[in-house]
């Protein structure tokens, strides 16, 4: 088909293009639609995954640093007990220096 045929058939039948041209748009509105809606929910659910994974990490990060503080607690009262025994035994001699 020449474009001076092209040109006829349009001018001619101009209901019929515009028809052709309106479900063209509605199609690819419609496929545009269905496209977004897909994105959407991939990313809602990509979203999801990250703040499940996120929650997880800080449960993981609560839990260590509890285990760290307990450590840190034991180790701690360790210590006063061995300076308690220290204080006792340091009294026992000055006692038994001071009755001399």
């Amino acid at each position: 088909m020449t474009e001076k045929e092209i040109l006829e058939i349009i001018k001619k039948h101009p209901e019929v293009i515009l028809e052709v041209i309106y479900s063209s748009i509605e199609k690819i509105r419609k496929e545009s639609q269905l496209e977004i809606e897909r994105i959407r929910a991939e990313s809602n659910k990509r979203i999801s995954q990250m703040e499940n994974q996120i929650r997880l990490e800080i449960e993981k990060l609560r839990i260590e640093t509890k285990i760290k503080l307990q450590v840190m607690e034991n180790s701690l009262l360790k210590w006063i007990i061995i300076l308690i025994i220290l204080f006792q035994a340091l009294a026992i001699i000055l006692i038994i220096l001071l009755a001399k």
